[in-house]
C-alpha cells in the first residue's frame, strides 16, 4: 500500500477526530459527575448496575402499594370509627327504650332518630377508598356491598380480604371485608347475627305495641300458642317447661299446619308434663298441664325479627330480641367495632413497618447506585490531562511530519 500525502493526512484528521471525541465524552463525564453507563466501557459494572436499577424500580413499586394500603386502612379506621359512635348511639337509645318510664312520644322521637342513625351506617358500610373501591365489599369491588333487602339490608360482599404486595415476600392487609364488620355480631345469647338486624328489632321495640315483647311467657294449667307462619316452611325450636321440668321442642313449621309441633310437644309430655292439642279452629295450640306451664327460648331456621308468637296474646319474639337483650346486644356490638378498629390498627402498624424496612432498604440501594453510577472526579481529570497532553504532541508532531519533504529525508 503507497502512502502519500492526503492517506497521510487523512488518517491523522481521522485520529485527532477520535481523541477529540475522547476528550469531549471525558468533559462531559465530569461535568455530570457519572460514570460511562455502556456496558462497553466496563462491563462488570455495568451488569451491577442494570441489577441494582431492576431492584431499585421494584422497591418503588412496593413502596408505591405499601403507602396505597396505609391510605386505605386509614380511611377504613375512620369510617370504623364513625360507625362504632353510631353504634354506641344505638346502645343509648336501646337502653332508654327497656325503660318503663319512656313515653310514647319519646319513643316516637327515638324511632326517628334510630331511623336516621340507620342510613348512616348503611352509608358508612358502603364507604370506598381514594381509588372508588368499596371499603367493605371483600374481592368484589364492582358493587355496593351493602343493600335493601326483603327481609332487611343485606351483604352482596364476600369474606375476601385485599391485600397488596410489600415486598418480595410480605403481602400488606389493606383492611377487612364487610361481613366480618357488620354481619357477625355476636347478640345476648351469643348468635351472630348482622348489625341492622339489630336495629330493626330496636325499631320494632319502638313501636307503641313494642314495649309487650317478651321472650318468655307463663301460664297456670293452661296456654294458647298462636305462631307467626307463612308460607314458606321455618325450623321452628322453643323451650317448654311443666311441672315434671323442660324439653327443648323442634318442629317445621308452614302457616295452617300445626301438626307437627303438637305432635314433637306431645312426644315430651314425660319429659314435661305438658299435653298439646290443636283449638278447634287448627290455628293455635292449646297446652294443658296440672301446674304452670312456661314457654321460652324461641328460634327459627332461617332467623327472622319481629313477632313469632301470641302466648295467651302476649307477643313474643326470638331470643335475645326483647329489649334488655337487645340493650346486651348493642354492649356486644360496641366491643366487636372497637376489636375491629383494633385489628385494623395492628394492620397499619405492620404497613408503618414495611413501609419504614423498604426506605431503609432504598437508602442502602442508593448508595449502591452512588459507587457504581459517580464518576471518580480525580482520577477522570488525571486520564483527561493524558488526553490532552497526547493529543498536544500529536499535533506537534503531525505539524513537523506535514512540514517535510522527501528531499529532507534524503539529505
Amino acid at each position: 500500500m503507497t502512502l502519500g500525502t492526503a492517506l497521510f493526512h487523512s488518517l491523522n484528521t481521522a485520529a485527532f477526530e477520535r481523541l477529540d471525541s475522547r476528550i469531549s465524552t471525558l468533559q462531559g463525564r465530569i461535568s455530570d459527575g457519572t460514570n460511562d453507563p455502556r456496558p462497553s466501557a466496563d462491563p462488570g459494572r455495568a451488569m451491577q448496575l442494570s441489577a441494582a436499577t431492576e431492584q431499585k424500580a421494584a422497591l418503588a413499586r412496593f413502596s408505591a402499594s405499601v403507602a396505597r394500603a396505609s391510605d386505605r386502612l386509614d380511611q377504613a379506621d375512620m369510617t370504623l370509627g364513625g360507625a362504632s359512635d353510631i353504634v354506641q348511639r344505638i346502645g343509648e337509645i336501646a337502653l332508654r327504650a327497656a325503660s318503663d318510664s319512656i313515653s310514647p312520644s319519646e319513643r316516637a322521637s327515638l324511632g326517628t332518630e334510630l331511623g336516621t342513625l340507620r342510613k348512616s351506617l348503611v352509608d358508612l358500610a358502603n364507604a370506598r377508598d381514594g381509588t372508588g373501591r368499596p371499603l367493605f365489599s371483600g374481592f368484589r369491588t364492582g358493587i355496593e356491598p351493602f343493600a335493601e333487602g326483603e327481609g332487611g339490608v343485606v351483604y352482596r360482599g364476600d369474606g375476601g380480604r385485599h391485600r397488596l404486595q410489600g415486598s418480595e415476600s410480605v403481602r400488606i392487609d389493606t383492611g377487612l371485608n364487610g361481613a366480618e364488620v357488620f354481619m357477625s355480631i355476636p347478640d345476648a345469647t351469643g348468635t351472630r347475627r348482622d348489625v341492622f338486624g339489630m336495629i330493626d328489632d330496636l325499631a320494632r321495640a319502638l313501636t307503641p305495641t313494642g314495649a309487650t315483647y317478651a321472650e318468655s311467657a307463663t301460664g297456670s294449667g293452661a296456654m294458647t300458642l298462636e305462631p307467626v307462619l307463612g308460607r314458606a316452611a321455618e325450623r321452628w325450636s322453643m323451650t317448654l317447661e311443666g311441672p315434671a321440668g323442660p324439653a327443648r321442642i323442634e318442629a317445621e313449621l308452614v302457616a295452617g299446619a300445626l301438626g307437627p309441633a303438637v305432635e314433637a310437644i306431645n312426644a315430651e309430655t314425660a319429659a314435661t308434663g305438658i299435653t298439646a292439642a290443636l283449638n278447634p279452629e287448627g290455628t293455635a295450640i292449646v297446652l294443658s298441664a296440672p301446674g304452670d306451664v312456661s314457654v321460652s327460648g324461641l328460634a327459627t331456621q332461617p332467623a327472622r325479627g319481629g313477632v313469632l308468637l301470641e302466648a295467651d296474646g302476649r307477643a313474643m319474639v326470638a331470643e335475645g330480641r326483647s329489649d334488655d337483650g337487645l340493650v346486651a346486644g348493642f354492649r356486644n356490638a360496641a366491643e366487636h367495632f372497637a376489636d375491629r378498629r383494633a385489628e385494623l390498627g395492628a394492620m397499619g402498624a405492620a404497613a408503618a413497618r414495611q413501609a419504614d424496612l423498604l426506605e431503609r432498604r432504598e437508602t442502602a440501594l442508593a448508595g449502591v447506585l452512588s459507587r457504581l453510577e459517580d464518576l471518580d472526579i480525580a482520577e477522570a481529570v488525571t486520564r483527561l490531562q493524558e488526553l490532552m497532553l497526547n493529543r498536544q504532541v500529536s499535533q506537534q508532531t503531525y505539524v513537523r511530519l506535514s512540514q517535510s519533504s522527501l528531499f529532507d529525508y534524503l539529505r
